[in-house]
């Protein structure tokens, strides 16, 4: 990588951080708020998706860091939150798979293969939480499952905003 895409790779993973923590922690108060809504509302798996795509493995810590957020503000205990949050997070670097399958540039041509990018991303981050709540002694299937049903609005707007998105230059590109 040259010094200049180093550069420049430094700069697109801060902002998509600072994005992503933002999205993280308004996404948890807004659920503190709207219990009763039954759905989550949270963008942050949005950017850390943008930077999977556009770096690859690098862009795993965008949405591990998001997680990390949620120290300063979840009411549960440290372990609970590292579990539940950037430890789970971390689990989309299994849809990274995803581009041993296919190539990043049919996500833009293909919503067959953007809507299976974009589940592979959420089924990975719900089986990330579901191993999470298995550890603090929940049911495996049924967390998975749950995290997945909760987020289901998340997959549906997710995929709404890529497919505004996803012609715009330079916004779902990749670099490495």
């Amino acid at each position: 990588m040259s010094d200049e895409l180093k550069a420049y790779c430094k700069i697109d993973l801060s902002v998509l951080i600072i994005l992503a923590i933002i999205t993280q922690l308004s996404g948890y108060i807004l659920n503190l708020k709207f219990p009763e809504a039954n759905f989550y509302i949270n963008f942050s798996i949005l950017i850390g998706l943008l930077a999977i795509v556009r770096w690859g493995y690098l862009g795993v810590i965008v949405y591990v860091v998001a997680g990390l957020s949620m120290l300063f503000i979840s009411d549960t205990s440290y372990l609970e939150t590292i579990l539940v949050y950037p430890f789970a997070n971390a689990f989309i670097i299994l849809a990274l798979v995803f581009f041993k399958l296919f190539d990043v540039s049919k996500l833009k041509e293909n919503n067959l293969v953007l809507i299976l990018f974009i589940l592979t991303i959420f089924v990975s981050v719900s089986i990330g939480k579901g191993i999470a709540s298995f550890i603090l002694g929940n049911q495996l299937i049924s967390s998975i499952l749950y995290y997945f049903t909760v987020n289901l609005f998340n997959v549906v707007m997710v995929y709404v905003v890529l497919q505004i998105i996803k012609n715009k230059e330079g916004l779902l590109i990749k670099f490495l």
